[in-house]
């Protein structure tokens, strides 16, 4: 597959937004097979959705990739997929020790592992309702999504980065915009849901309207706009330049919109790791930080997703560390090279396992119930990311709710683009605003909570 380097494209003449639309429609239509029914809710409950990263090999080079060194390094240990027996193990333990019901399965791009049917197979067995997310590329084989079918996938997360040369330039491939088109076509002709996954960089945020039209006309059920993440590869380095990185002064109008034509449309849009005052306070309730994110139920359980992330459940060669139920991880992130490599060492692997285990016990102590454990998990995510608040900050009536501003952000834009909110009564409910919105639910398969 012809690949590009990631470089700012500009749509002119030709290639507006609007036209690009009307291509990007024509190309994704399709007769609407009969889809698995859905209801919207206010309810707002803990999410029981796990995550699984099967290896970073991938068929893209996206810029703003998390894993971007261990997709481009075939011999870095977390490129290869993992064996399939691997793979079984983590799902079982997300049913068995962390009581998800549900399941994002990544990559790298997971269509590309051979046993992909198979686990989506064995996920379903067990209670767990499979999510590929996906850039989309090998779907454009209609044989491949009736496999995917067959054994079980419950939808797609498809990651939509603007529209015709945009996306392509976004993912570094010469016609991948042109085959995600024809995925969404047969996804749509085979009744298989959708949403999209859409990542805030430069070049793609004057897309966001049509993104957002696309996402009506294609019949996606949810638009997710995130920003440009400083987590794991993305916490520095070239790609984390201001070519790339939007401002939020930038984000804002364009997400504003966006959010307005999906809320015409009652399609849900949500706006992820921005600060409320980067939002227009209309759209507040589509706000996701660490703190809401735990009552998304299309987002990863935070317990879950610490255990999952953790080096040896990401190395294909790698056994398994122990799970830890309903955990407050008190481990830094990003885990450092050194310690990665003493992990492998067997007896100091057990004693460094054995104290995290220990100190999960202690800490989970400190909480009458789950809402506040997983509500300081997200705090602790924020703090070892690099979040922090201004001095201005300090004053706004959503400091307590908010994760702040990323410090590589700051590197690059300062604080002055930051507003205190003072309109409003202090709150201390992560859901305050988060309540108003109508949420996407589909049926899950029950199981016991730990």
């Amino acid at each position: 597959m012809p690949c590009m380097e990631p470089a700012t494209l500009e749509s002119g003449g030709e290639n507006t937004p609007e036209i690009l639309l009307r291509e990007a429609i024509a190309l994704s239509s399709a007769p609407r097979g009969a889809a698995p029914v859905f209801r919207l809710t206010r309810e707002r409950t803990l999410t029981r959705r796990g995550v699984i990263w099967l290896g970073q090999t991938c068929n893209a080079r996206c810029q703003f990739c998390y894993f971007i060194r261990s997709v481009e390094d075939r011999n870095d240990p977390k490129h290869a997929f993992m064996p399939y027996e691997k793979a079984k193990a983590i799902c079982r333990t997300m049913v068995d020790t962390f009581g998800n019901n549900a399941v994002d399965i990544e990559g790298g791009e997971p269509t590309l592992w051979h046993h992909i049917p198979e686990l989506v197979a064995y996920c379903k067995s067990i209670g767990l309702a499979p999510t590929i997310i996906t850039n989309g590329i090998v779907l454009d084989s209609k044989e491949r999504l009736l496999t995917l079918k067959d054994a079980g996938v419950r939808d797609f997360l498809v990651s939509v980065l603007g529209l015709g040369p945009v996306h392509d330039a976004a993912v570094g491939v010469q016609g991948a915009h042109r085959r995600q088109m024809q995925a969404l076509a047969n996804m749509t002709s085979l009744g298989m849901p959708f949403r999209f996954n859409c990542v805030m960089t430069k070049q793609v945020i004057p897309h966001l309207p049509v993104v957002a039209k696309l996402a009506i006309a294609t019949g996606a059920r949810v638009v997710n706009f995130l920003a440009y993440n400083p987590f794991f590869d993305q916490a520095g380095g070239e790609r984390r330049r201001k070519e790339h990185v939007a401002s939020y002064s930038e984000i804002k109008p364009l997400l504003a919109e966006a959010l307005d034509i999906l809320a015409a449309a009652h399609v849900e849009g949500n706006a992820r790791y921005l600060p409320f005052c980067a939002v227009e306070s209309r759209h507040w309730r589509s706000v996701y930080d660490f703190q809401q994110l735990s009552y998304d139920p299309h987002e990863a359980d935070l317990s879950t997703q610490m255990w999952t992330a953790l080096p040896l459940q990401m190395i294909s060669a790698e056994p398994l560390s122990p799970p830890v139920a309903f955990s407050h991880l008190l481990r830094p992130t990003p885990v450092p090279p050194t310690i990665s490599r003493l992990v492998r060492w067997k007896y100091v692997r057990a004693m460094v396992f054995g104290l995290h285990r220990a100190l999960v016990k202690i800490a989970s102590k400190k909480y009458a119930t789950r809402e506040q454990g997983y509500r300081a998990i997200g705090r602790h995510f924020a703090k070892r990311t690099g979040y922090d608040f201004c001095p201005s900050c300090q004053a706004c009536a959503l400091k307590r709710i908010c994760d702040g501003v990323p410090s590589a952000y700051v590197h690059m834009y300062g604080w002055t683009e930051l507003s205190p909110v003072k309109s409003i009564a202090t709150t201390d409910d992560p859901c305050h605003f988060a309540r108003a919105q109508e949420k996407v639910v589909e049926e899950e398969v029950p199981v016991c909570v730990p």
